[in-house]
């Protein structure tokens, strides 16, 4: 109710606080699990719908590693497209594989959505070869599914832009009701390149709105 105090819905919200408000002496235990944002479907301006990551934290939704030889991690300033920094993929060794992986990040169900957006910065030093994609694929713990892409391999090149993943169910074992517990992106490619991939600002769609 954004009539209880100065802030609107077109602000940014930094911080969140919850405040115990009761006249109660007793002390005990509070458990809170699957947070979860509701609204309407009415379309949301791409820089801020459904956003699930902006990179400003090491804890911001979920961890991230290197699940591979062939990347390194870190944090990087030299592109970012929301707050003030973006994820930097260093792709160390010329070859396909494994160069990032997401675990532990809401919404981990994806029922109805049906894009991944991500904003991006790519060297032109990966580009050698004559393919160059990233696919999604899933895991889920809770249902025992150890490699399920939910994407097809999607084309992308060098320079900033963003790219769109659909979400394709057909691609592999997982289904929209399925908890996912990590996402892998996969580097499928024929380039012999290294460099630095940046990501930054990404969005989950549910058509053109956002997924609560």
């Amino acid at each position: 109710d954004w009539t209880q105090g100065t802030m609107t819905a077109s602000d940014l919200i930094s911080n969140l606080i919850f405040v115990w408000n009761t006249d109660s002496t007793g002390m005990g235990n509070f458990y809170f699990d699957n947070v979860r944002l509701v609204g309407t479907t009415t379309a949301c301006p791409p820089s801020s719908c459904g956003v699930m990551n902006s990179f400003e934290s090491t804890t911001e939704n979920g961890t991230l590693s290197a699940p591979s030889t062939i990347s390194s991690i870190s944090y990087s300033t030299s592109f970012y497209t929301l707050g003030s920094q973006s994820l930097q993929v260093a792709v160390t060794q010329g070859m396909a594989g494994q160069m990032l992986q997401w675990g532990n990040f809401v919404p981990g169900r994806w029922t109805g959505a049906t894009q991944i957006v991500i904003d991006y910065s790519a060297d032109a030093s990966l580009f050698t070869g004559t393919y160059h994609q990233i696919q999604l694929v899933a895991q889920s713990s809770a249902s025992s599914k150890w490699w399920a892409p939910v994407t097809v391999p999607t084309a992308i090149t060098a320079g900033t832009g963003s790219v769109t993943f659909a979400i394709d169910w057909t691609q592999g074992t997982m289904t929209a009701s399925d908890l996912i517990s990590n996402l892998i992106f996969v580097w499928n490619t024929d380039s012999t390149g290294m460099g630095n991939f940046y990501f930054d600002n990404v969005r989950i769609y549910n058509g053109a709105s956002c997924n609560p």
